[in-house]
């Protein structure tokens, strides 16, 4: 995801196209562990409930100042339906920032990253 940030144009195509790949794997590796399709319920929080919540609930930030899609529902329906009912946990949503201080820090970590100073 860094070289998707720090990116734009055909180089950011290609990084955000290795991160889809990535995210297949891990979806895939997930169905692997959970072939009857059971996933988070919304009350026991586990390893991979913090995995994919620390690693994807920001994707919304990510999303609106890169003006791409991280997760897509189409091609990754599993983590993204995970990460939808992650996001509405009473412990989540207390812990998580609000929506506006991400994206305004993420916006300067992305501009630096693309025009950094003189030197």
């Amino acid at each position: 995801m860094s070289l998707v940030t720090r990116t734009y144009g055909e180089t950011q195509e290609k990084a955000i196209n290795e991160q889809y790949k990535k995210i297949k794997v891990l979806e895939d590796g997930i169905k692997d562990l959970f072939p009857d399709g059971t996933q988070f319920d919304g009350k026991n929080v586990g390893l991979l409930d913090i995995l994919l919540c620390s690693t994807f609930c920001p994707y919304k930030v990510l999303e609106e100042v890169l003006g791409l899609k991280v997760i897509d529902p189409e091609k990754n329906p599993l983590i993204f339906s995970w990460v939808t009912v992650l996001i509405e946990v009473p412990m989540v949503k207390e812990l998580m920032p609000s929506h506006e201080k991400p994206v305004e820090v993420f916006r300067i970590f992305r501009n630096y990253a693309l025009n950094p100073p003189a030197v």
